[in-house]
């Protein structure tokens, strides 16, 4: 017949392979929770990124505008001057 010293030989394996477990569970409960820390983070630099590269398609395009707008600009003096040339020397306009 089991004695009671038995059963609690029989059942130290099994405890100890209980808190073994529930270790393992607690580190994978740690593990998860930094998981979606670290996602969060990853979602904040996505945007923060967006954000910037919004504002350099903005600033880019705004710059683009304005140097088409200068070239625009010196290419009509550029016509003037050669129209001031070409009736300066009689030439027949092209």
């Amino acid at each position: 017949m089991l004695t009671k010293k038995d059963l609690i030989d029989a059942l130290e394996p099994i405890n100890k392979r209980l808190d073994g477990l529930e270790k393992g569970q607690q580190s994978l409960l740690k593990g998860q929770k930094n998981l979606v820390t670290g996602q969060k983070g990853l979602v904040t630099g996505q945007k923060n990124l967006e954000k910037k590269l919004d504002q350099h398609m903005e600033d880019t395009t705004d710059f683009f505008h304005q140097t088409w707008l200068h070239i625009d600009q010196i290419k009509a003096l550029i016509e003037k001057r050669i129209k001031r040339i070409e009736d300066h020397l009689n030439l027949p306009p092209q």
